[in-house]
C-alpha cells in the first residue's frame, strides 16, 4: 500500500467512525460530537442554524490523527497537512518541554514542584 490522505480525511473518518464513544456531551441530530463545548459567541452569517453555539474541538482525536502517522507511514501512507491540526498542549507535552530543557519555568523550585505536580495527574 502506497499513497497519501489528508489529516482533515483522517480526523473525519475518526469523527464519524467513533461517534458513539462521545455519548454524554453535546449531540447534533442523534450523533454524539465528542468534545465539542457550547459558547454562545459561536454564531453569525453563514453559519448553519444546527451548529450555531457549538466549538468542536476535537482535541482527543486530533492526538489520534497524529498518533496515527507513524505507523501510517509505515504501512505506505503519508498523512498531508498534520500542521493544519490544532497543536497539543497537554501537561505530557509541557512536560517533555521541561525535561528536555526547552521551556524553563520562572519563579524557582516553587514553579517546578507545581508543573511536576501537574503532570503526575495528568500524564
Amino acid at each position: 500500500m502506497s499513497g497519501s490522505v489528508s489529516a482533515e480525511c483522517v480526523l473525519e473518518v475518526l469523527v464519524d467512525g467513533l461517534a458513539p464513544v462521545f455519548a454524554g456531551g453535546p449531540e447534533l441530530g442523534g450523533i454524539p460530537l465528542d468534545d465539542t463545548c457550547r459558547f454562545d459567541i459561536v454564531s453569525g452569517e453563514g453559519i448553519d442554524p444546527d451548529t450555531v453555539g457549538l466549538l468542536p474541538l476535537h482535541s482527543r482525536l486530533q492526538r489520534l490523527v497524529a498518533d496515527l502517522a507513524e505507523p501510517l507511514v509505515w504501512a505506505g501512507v503519508e498523512i498531508q497537512g498534520l500542521e493544519r491540526l490544532t497543536a497539543q498542549s497537554d501537561a505530557v507535552v509541557a512536560g517533555l518541554l521541561l525535561d528536555t530543557g526547552l521551556v524553563r519555568l520562572r519563579g524557582g523550585k516553587g514553579a517546578y514542584r507545581r508543573a511536576r505536580y501537574c503532570r503526575s495527574m495528568y500524564g
